[in-house]
């Protein structure tokens, strides 16, 4: 299967889903760079205002224009804080919230079995979303234990996790040796 990726929002969302182009390749999927390409558009939101919102929505909408035979799946934000709305929007055919992103290949396997191949096993090389760009980014944490009345992250992505050092210097050393020649640590 061909997946487009979208990415709306931060630094943290930018490398979740450069994770998310790993799996997929790993998975014998391929990541293209052109929705009309694509089988499957994957849009990673974003809900930290209103405007952030309206445009995860709009990237929804011009993927289903772009190509109307996608098969479009709505993460991120917006989908974990507002998912009965997420499904709603035209064109969404599952919404995935924050905490699943890690499965997300294996839940898009099991929603639409008939237009994915069967898997097969490959390295899980570094998979950079724009060309040219040899930095990485890793994800160490997720979430947030503080309660700011203008914040919306505790409420999208919950209490803050860290992963452990040596898990995150294990991915640092792989993306290096896949070809990345700075890596941006973020959470």
């Amino acid at each position: 299967m061909r997946v487009f990726l979208s990415n709306l929002g931060c630094k943290l969302n930018q490398a979740e889903l450069e994770a998310m182009a790993r799996r997929f390749h790993s998975a014998g999927h391929q990541v293209v760079t052109a929705l009309v390409d694509a089988d499957l558009h994957v849009v990673n939101s974003c809900t930290v205002t209103h405007l952030a919102a309206r445009t995860s929505r709009r990237a929804v909408r011009r993927g289903q224009r772009q190509n109307p035979r996608l098969k479009t799946v709505l993460t991120g934000c917006y989908a974990s804080h507002r998912p009965g709305d997420a499904a709603a929007v035209e064109g969404v055919d599952l919404v995935v919230d924050n905490t699943q992103k890690e499965s997300l290949v294996e839940i898009v396997g099991e929603a639409f079995p008939d237009t994915l191949p069967a898997p097969r096993a490959l390295p899980v090389p570094f998979v950079p979303l724009e060309f040219g760009n040899h930095r990485a980014l890793v994800k160490v944490e997720d979430g947030c234990n503080m309660r700011c009345s203008f914040c919306i992250i505790p409420t999208t992505r919950g209490r803050q996790r860290s992963r452990p050092v040596a898990e995150c210097v294990a991915e640092v050393r792989a993306l290096a040796a896949a070809g990345a020649h700075e890596v941006v640590i973020t959470g």
